[in-house]
């Protein structure tokens, strides 16, 4: 029996990522395709006016651009809705392999491969594999070209760096002007004078608290990026000796802890009263990998998860069950 070349299928496959346009979302899709070797095509689906109600007579009426053939090999997509929009790409043409990060809507037995977060409490099957974080695109290779790529410019003295990433208000975390003073005051408590900051922040971050951070971060040794030019935020993630991550982001603790550094969460316990992030962060905490900035005397392990690489593992298995 002639053994199955999975890299040399996925090489000449045709791999759509379907995009609902929420960055999180899509960068799970692409590190996953990262971590496989493959450049896919990019679908981008467009919400239809009230699709959210006209979902309930059709579920695909959530969109108003849904592909057409000809039918790709794979799809990978993440989040709710796009499951919906991979199915049916499943009934037009039943020979599509589906592979989707997160709980699909509905039906489960259609994917071939359902890769969901531990804390999203999976059902479990012989087509799931659970993870303790989100996918991404942070991964050894990456942070090493990064590295070479940024280190001059964000750290020319080679001190001792601290990565500091700011979100900002959620449906279950709230990041004011307050928050802001808590969190410098956390930072100079346990890093002090003698470090360099590298900063940035999301597009949730208030522009009240951009201002303020701005003005404290500017007035000592940082690199502070505004949103203008190239985003160092892989190249932050690469130098850093320590990342302070806020934490209300499942997305941005995931791709922390896919370094080498100490990860600290600021805000840990407000973050915690929400049921699912207190799930997600269980098991960090427990690991010793994730530590609350605002707690002393804590040991870490420095183990990086590498998510996207565990689950193309888990792709490639999967193909090779197929062909056997």
């Amino acid at each position: 029996m002639m053994s199955f070349d999975t890299q040399a299928y996925l090489e000449s496959a045709n791999i759509w990522v379907l995009s609902d346009g929420k960055p999180g979302h899509e960068n799970q899709s692409l590190g996953v395709c990262e971590a496989l070797g493959v450049d896919p095509q990019v679908i981008w689906l467009e919400k239809r006016p009230f699709g959210k109600l006209l979902q309930w007579l059709y579920p695909s009426l959530y969109f108003k651009n849904l592909p057409s053939a000809p039918w790709p090999d794979m799809i990978i997509s993440a989040g709710y809705h796009t499951s919906v929009a991979a199915k049916w790409v499943k009934m037009k043409n039943p020979e599509t392999i589906l592979v989707h990060m997160m709980k699909p809507k509905g039906y489960a037995g259609a994917f071939t491969v359902l890769a969901i977060p531990e804390h999203d409490r999976p059902k479990l099957a012989g087509n799931v594999i659970t993870t303790m974080g989100a996918p991404h695109r942070v991964s050894a290779e990456k942070l090493q070209t990064e590295k070479e790529k940024w280190q001059g410019t964000l750290n020319p003295d080679g001190k001792k760096t601290v990565a500091v990433i700011v979100g900002g208000n959620s449906k279950s975390f709230t990041f004011n002007k307050m928050s802001v003073k808590a969190l410098l005051s956390e930072l100079e408590e346990r890093f002090g004078d003698n470090v360099r900051y590298m900063v940035t922040m999301s597009r949730r971050t208030g522009d009240g608290e951009k201002q303020t951070l701005k003005g404290f971060f500017e007035a000592c040794d940082s690199y502070f990026y505004d949103g203008q030019g190239e985003n160092p935020y892989f190249g932050m993630l690469a130098c850093a000796d320590a990342v302070v991550v806020t934490a209300e982001s499942v997305s941005m603790i995931s791709e922390a802890v896919a370094t080498s550094a100490p990860v600290y969460a600021f805000d840990l316990k407000q973050a915690m009263k929400a049921s699912k992030l207190k799930r997600f962060y269980t098991g960090f905490l427990k690991a010793g990998r994730v530590l609350d900035l605002s707690e002393t005397h804590k040991d870490c392990t420095l183990t990086p998860y590498l998510e996207a690489k565990s689950v193309a593992a888990f792709i490639k298995s999967k193909l090779i069950q197929r062909h056997i």
